[in-house]
């Protein structure tokens, strides 16, 4: 019984069976190392269409570009030259590789420099900052992709790969980080990028390896004990980073999650409402600045928190607490309005700012009482002036501008119809002498 279930398992997990001949496996990938005449312009296409999709923060536009990218041709052609020995194939690989990404960098500078959209979108956040698990995805996707290369025929696993794996974005991103000036994109992206590169390439090396490809001899016995030497030292460089790698980004993926549990117990799970927050595992000592809605900590409680960090594991950590959002700086403030996603969070924390850039009680009493005599429904109105640059407008606001703006928020006891709403509107605008004011109406 256990060897007929041994028998059984070997047969469909043998990877050998139904594969292509080995000559023609090392043609196709040799076929995709390079980049001149339909695999250029591909690339030059991708390059745009992925620039695109990043500023305009569509998902959709990503894929697609990393569908048509060749970039992967000379990755895999890399770990291939490694597993069989092959140098003019590792030398070819390697120059492809540069050009592609010199061309990649480049295009997308252009793109961003002169593009006039050039807000920083979640599709860009997305690639600045690599885990453990953008590890893990280069890793398998690499190994899924000897996988899909000694099938015959067409199949969908190197397309599968590609998107999985997106060397395209991360190499778009760096061309941001410097159309913009950013060097936390430039060598985020360039960060992931390289990695993504590593672990493709060493995937597909392991992968090679275990198929047992025929590997490349030579007439001259120097000449391939040479070439066999010079192999294994790219190995081994290739591997001391990703070991290197692979060990930071747990230890980060570690800390991220010792400081969300911290936060979530201590915090969250204790009814604060939390406005902004700000992690650092790079800083020395590392850094996690927070702030909270409409709460105040005596030292001693601040003191408190900070010695619960020994017993999440965060040691060597700073702990900043920021008692409002008067603290906050006026980036900072942006970031936190961005990084929002509800509409009772940025409403939250409006009318946290507005506390700290208040017009006067006077003022407001008086405003209140007007407005309640065109809307009963009205119990609380708060006014300021705030940098609403990063808020989106909604059904709840009028359209925004950059630079400081007269922001309302007007409380009711029950919803308001849009016609109740258009008329407080109008009437604030008018009351107030400022056609570009916000007014929010909190559901």
């Amino acid at each position: 019984m256990i060897k007929r279930l041994l028998n059984f398992l070997e047969h469909i997990f043998h990877i050998r069976d139904g594969k292509e001949q080995d000559e023609e496996i090392v043609r196709t990938i040799r076929d995709n190392v390079s980049f001149r005449g339909a695999n250029l312009w591909a690339l030059i296409f991708a390059i745009f269409i992925a620039s695109i999709g990043l500023n305009i923060n569509s998902t959709a536009i990503i894929i697609g570009a990393m569908l048509i990218s060749p970039l992967m041709g000379p990755v895999v052609g890399f770990g291939l030259a490694l597993g069989i020995n092959d140098s003019d194939l590792l030398r070819r690989s390697v120059k492809n590789l540069s050009i592609a990404t010199i061309i990649g960098i480049s295009i997308s500078t252009i793109y961003f420099f002169i593009s006039p959209i050039s807000n920083v979108q979640s599709e860009l956040l997305a690639r600045v900052n690599p885990t453990i698990y953008d590890v893990l995805i280069a890793f398998f996707g690499g190994l899924a992709g000897v996988v899909g290369s000694i099938r015959p025929g067409k199949n969908n696993v190197i397309p599968g790969v590609a998107i999985a794996t997106a060397l395209m974005p991360p190499l778009c991103t760096v061309g941001y980080g410097i159309a913009t000036g950013q060097p936390q994109f430039f060598l985020g992206a360039l960060y992931l990028y390289i990695i993504n590169c590593i672990f493709i390439c060493l995937a597909t090396l392991l992968g090679i390896k275990y198929l047992k490809l025929p590997k490349v001899t030579y007439l001259d016995e120097k000449k391939s004990v040479r070439i066999r030497k010079y192999i294994t030292a790219i190995v081994f460089i290739m591997i001391v980073p990703a070991t290197y790698f692979g060990y930071v980004l747990v230890n980060e993926n570690n800390f991220n999650q010792n400081t969300e549990r911290y936060i979530s117990d201590n915090f969250v799970d204790k009814g604060y409402t939390m406005i902004y927050k700000k992690v650092n595992y790079k800083s020395n000592p590392h850094r996690i600045e927070i702030a909270l809605f409409s709460q105040n900590f005596t030292q001693q409680e601040v003191d408190n928190f900070k010695n619960l960090l020994q017993y999440y594991g965060l040691t060597n950590t700073e702990l900043i607490i920021k008692q409002d959002t008067a603290s906050l700086s006026e980036e900072e403030w942006k970031n936190t309005i961005a990084n929002m996603k509800s509409e009772s969070e940025k409403v939250k924390a409006l009318e946290a700012k507005l506390t700290s850039n208040y017009f006067g009680s006077d003022t407001s009493n008086q405003i209140l009482g007007e407005a309640q005599a065109i809307n009963s429904k009205i119990t609380k109105i708060a006014i300021g002036n705030l940098s609403l640059s990063s808020v989106e407008s909604s059904e709840n606001s009028t359209s925004t501008q950059d630079g400081n703006t007269l922001t309302v928020i007007i409380y009711t006891t029950e919803p308001l119809t849009s016609d109740e709403k258009n008329l407080l509107i109008t009437w604030i605008k008018s009351r107030m002498n400022n056609q570009d004011a916000v007014v929010y109406f909190p559901s």
